[in-house]
């Protein structure tokens, strides 16, 4: 989070990282960042979603929860984890965005990326953009997927800009719709390098697989330079 990006989309974060640890408040980082969190409904982790925004630039317009069906008998008719939705509006431009923050684990639910793709495409016309992503558990490796080309979305790492990844999977995506432009930029690649560094207490990185961060622009803006929104994805910040 020393980076100072605009988004975070975060997963396997807990109630109490989020709130005591990161995010306690009167703490710096609350001073900068707001966030909307949720727990996944059955997951025995205990673990959730969060999307992380800077106050000055958005504010909250609404939030939501994307649950997944269970997938296994010992957890039938029940959700197993979620996604979480906001909409977020720029306080200088008034353009909104539509945000998710996932975690796809198809072995214990139920087409988790459909059915976040059908509530996307739901709520496509109540903000002028899309912007999703997170651990997809998948490396993608022959292509995305009918269903989000379908859907319009693309991603700068998908458009012959994928990460060396010596010996890491890159299963950590960041989608946006049509009415958006994906780029790397000096900002994005600063927060990459850092996600690859071994934390003091672990002396590991923070996780096995990288990060991912994109800056991205409204198509209609291009050579504005204020409208720029650099948004991250990173699993688990402890």
């Amino acid at each position: 989070l020393r980076s100072r990006l605009d988004l975070y989309l975060l997963q396997e974060v807990d109630p109490v990282q989020m709130g005591r640890d990161l995010f306690r408040p009167g703490s710096a980082l609350d001073a900068v960042y707001g966030y909307v969190h949720r727990v996944h409904p059955t997951r025995e982790a205990g673990d959730g979603v969060a999307i992380v925004y800077r106050r000055r630039r958005y504010e909250v317009v609404t939030s939501d929860s994307v649950p997944f069906e269970a997938k296994l008998p010992e957890h039938e008719g029940r959700k197993y984890m979620c996604a979480v939705a906001a909409t977020l509006r720029d306080r200088t431009t008034g353009k909104t965005v539509l945000v998710a923050s996932t975690h796809f684990y198809a072995k214990k639910a139920r087409n988790p990326r459909g059915t976040l793709l059908s509530y996307l495409e739901g709520c496509r016309g109540e903000a002028d953009a899309v912007v999703w992503g997170g651990d997809c558990n998948d490396e993608y490796k022959s292509g995305l997927p009918p269903d989000i080309i379908e859907g319009g979305y693309r991603s700068a790492a998908d458009e012959g800009e994928r990460r060396p990844s010596k010996g890491h999977k890159q299963i950590d995506w960041v989608f946006h719709s049509p009415a958006l432009t994906s780029f790397r930029s000096e900002t994005s690649e600063v927060f990459v390098k850092l996600t690859r560094e071994a934390t003091a207490v672990t002396g590991r990185p923070p996780s096995d697989h990288f990060g991912e961060a994109v800056a991205l622009r409204f198509a209609m803006d291009v050579g504005d330079t204020k409208e720029d929104l650099t948004v991250s994805h990173l699993q688990d910040e402890r």
